[in-house]
């Protein structure tokens, strides 16, 4: 098998999952608003991006199944901490993404300012992708994660210091840059707790957990947005936030201590 990494399939690869974000991310800056506009409740709007990710959760661990049936069928041993953590940072940027066209519309703001501060995010959350795997190989994933992890704080304090376009807009692009260093970190991370013929059923796991993660927050986050506020609605995501780094702290304590116990 060949070990080059751009052969004619990861090129049809690529088209066809940019093709399905683009599709999915069209939707999310204007579902609410059209949702609004034929009379439905903000709760409408969160139920319906909630259903977005719906399907994805409850095919994932199917897709796993039969990948390793296909290939090898061993029983699957895998680190949930590294797959709770994965859920986690994803439920905590899709609970503020989603939150924020809401937001901005109660907050006056017209629909334009609300898909440009979405389509900055993603440019936010898929851009980095170009570096974060060389900051990986040259500082480490748990270093990458503990950026990722902070800059998350870094998005909750611009949020909740005021609601002009650019505090949204700041917010959201830092909150997309740190997802994606936890979000390519977690996954790095993840390879390392599983055998090679248990990878498909790993990965399959670990994207029902996040899926599973993004339904949740989207269910909750038109609700709260209405009922508490856009400052509350960060405020609520710090608990999360703060589980996150305090697994990657014992993480990298735990790694210290394994690498000075072998010297």
């Amino acid at each position: 098998m060949s070990d080059r990494l751009f052969t004619p399939r990861f090129f049809v690869m690529c088209g066809f999952t940019f093709t399905v974000f683009l599709s999915a991310f069209q939707l999310l800056p204007t579902a609410p608003f059209r949702i609004l506009e034929l009379g439905g409740s903000t709760f409408a709007s969160g139920l319906f991006l909630g259903f977005l990710t719906y399907a994805s959760a409850a095919s994932a661990p199917l897709t796993g199944a039969i990948a390793d049936r296909i290939g090898r069928g061993r029983t699957l041993m895998i680190s949930s901490s590294v797959i709770t953590l994965c859920a986690i940072g994803y439920g905590v940027m899709n609970f503020l993404m989603t939150s924020t066209p809401l937001a901005m519309q109660a907050c006056g703001h017209p629909f334009g300012a609300a898909a440009f501060v979405i389509s900055s995010h993603i440019i936010g959350m898929f851009g980095p992708a170009l570096f974060t795997g060389t900051l990986i190989r040259r500082f480490g994933v748990l270093p990458v994660m503990l950026v990722g992890a902070a800059l998350n704080l870094v998005t909750i304090a611009i949020a909740v210091s005021g609601i002009s376009i650019a505090h949204f807009w700041w917010a959201l692009v830092v909150l997309g840059v740190g997802w994606n260093f936890l979000y390519t970190g977690g996954t790095t991370l993840l390879t390392e707790t599983y055998r090679p013929e248990e990878r498909a059923k790993a990965q399959g796991l670990n994207d029902q957990m996040i899926f599973l993660m993004m339904l949740v927050s989207s269910f909750a986050s038109g609700l709260t947005v209405t009922t508490a506020g856009w400052e509350r609605v960060n405020l609520l995501a710090l608990p999360a936030v703060a589980i996150v780094l305090a697994a990657l702290t014992w993480f990298a304590v735990h790694q210290r201590a394994q690498r000075m116990a072998a010297a």
